[in-house]
């Protein structure tokens, strides 16, 4: 089998692995199945592990690499600026280097004028890049949503191999994790009631008070020493 068949079947194989979003691919499609004029697309799900849809932040879909045909087999061609960095497919298409390893280089490496599509998901936490030309794609969050974390970076591939052939509309369900709200903590000081009422006046009614008091003792007590004479 041609070598870029065991390449989609590879890519779709880890994706699967680290993403728990689509089968293991079989190896049942093949070269001259591959419809080279079609374009893809990658819908992506977004929920967490209660079931509650991540609807804010923007995620970036970036081609990495394009799928070229020379005539003799199909294989991928690094696009986009990238291949103007030091990164590499080969260790990674030869079964050396993890999906996650590449995404984490490629993430680092995406070259300032790199073309990204960019989008958040709707209500439903969906997310979907289409019309896109085939090949290897970085998809990585740029914003994060309140208080989830950033999702993984991670690669895919338009087509992928799947038992019933080409699938050129791809679908993922990226792991979403939350972060829980730090809690606001303020010192307390001397403070009172909110009735427009302020601090200075309690001392001084306070002293009034015992002023009047004292005199009121006072007079009470000369009228009762009069009526005793």
């Amino acid at each position: 089998m041609k070598r870029n068949v065991s390449i989609l079947c590879l890519l779709g194989t880890v994706l699967a692995l680290t993403l728990c979003a689509v089968p293991a691919y079989g190896a049942k499609g093949t070269t001259a199945d591959l419809d080279l004029t079609k374009k893809g697309s990658i819908t992506l799900t977004l929920k967490d592990s209660e079931g509650n849809a991540m609807t804010g932040g923007f995620l970036d879909c970036i081609q990495v690499a394009e799928i070229a045909d020379n005539g003799v087999e199909t294989t991928y061609l690094l696009t986009n600026g990238f291949q103007d960095t030091d990164v590499s497919l080969e260790d990674f298409l030869d079964g050396k280097q993890s999906a996650a390893s590449l995404a984490e280089k490629l993430n680092d490496a995406v070259p300032a004028g790199a073309y990204k599509i960019a989008s958040r998901p709707d209500k439903t936490g969906t997310v979907t890049f289409s019309n896109l030309e085939l090949g290897l794609y970085l998809i990585r969050q740029r914003a994060k949503s309140g208080y989830y974390e950033s999702i993984t970076s991670f690669v895919v591939t338009v087509p992928m191999n799947s038992d019933s052939g080409w699938v050129y509309d791809v679908t993922a369900s990226p792991k979403v994790g939350t972060v829980t709200p730090k809690e606001t903590t303020y010192k307390r000081g001397r403070r009172l009631p909110q009735t427009g009422q302020l601090n200075w006046p309690v001392p001084v009614l306070a002293v009034s008070g015992i002023a009047l008091f004292s005199l009121g003792w006072a007079m009470t007590k000369d009228k009762h020493e009069k009526e005793h004479r």
